[in-house]
Order: C-alpha cells, then structure tokens, then sequence
C-alpha cells in the first residue's frame, strides 16, 4: 500500500485506524523506494482513547462539554480534544497560532512560528 504522504488521517470504523504514517517521506529517506514501513495508529474501546472516535454517544458527550466550555471566562480550548476531530500537528499549531492573533490583535503572518514558517521548515 501507498500514501501520498508522511501522515495520512482517516478514520477507518472497523479497524478503528485513524492515521498511518510511511516513513518514506521522512527526510534522507529515498522516495524512489519501492518498499517502505507503514504504521497504524489505533484508539481503544476501553478506558481513555487517544483519539477521538466519531460516534453519536461521543458527540452528545461532546456537546455537553462543549457548552460548559463556553460558561468559562478567560479560557480558550484548543487543540484534537477541544474540537472533537483529529488534528494533524499541522492544523494543531496552525488552529492554536490563529486562536492567538485573535485573541490578541497580534498579526502572526511573519512571525517564526507561523504556519507556513513550519511547514516550509518541516517539508525543507
């Protein structure tokens, strides 16, 4: 199996994957290589998943949360938890760095920390 990617998110329900990673794309890694290692990363049915898993008992779960969330002052929820969905780190830092200018009015767009900063830094 291919990607096109170093991660690729997707939940899958049966086998309840939610990202495979190719460690072909890693850097010095050749991309010509006809073999690669893959990894599934999986969540758990019991106790605490690492993931969110997209069911409707969870989303009601959810919306509760979300609503008390709202009644906190000086608060912000960020990140996969916050907003119920999985997030690359990409989206993650992007979402956390957007939630920042808003909140403080301070423009990011050449900050070293913006996200097209550290995703020309992770993708060389």
């Amino acid at each position: 199996l291919s990607q096109p990617a170093l991660i690729v998110y997707n939940f899958n329900p049966k086998r309840k994957t939610f990202r495979t990673i190719d460690y072909k794309y890693l850097p010095g890694q050749p991309r010509d290589s006809k073999g690669s290692i893959q990894v599934a990363e999986h969540s758990k049915d019991e106790g605490e998943p690492f993931y969110t898993v997209p069911t409707r008992e969870n989303k009601e779960i959810f919306n509760k949360y979300e609503k008390l969330s709202q009644k906190e002052k000086n608060v912000t929820f960020l990140g996969s938890l916050a907003q119920y969905k999985v997030l690359s780190m990409n989206e993650a830092i992007d979402n956390a760095l957007n939630i920042f200018e808003n909140h403080t009015g301070i423009p990011l767009e050449n900050h070293p920390a913006s996200f097209d900063n550290l995703w020309s830094w992770m993708v060389g």
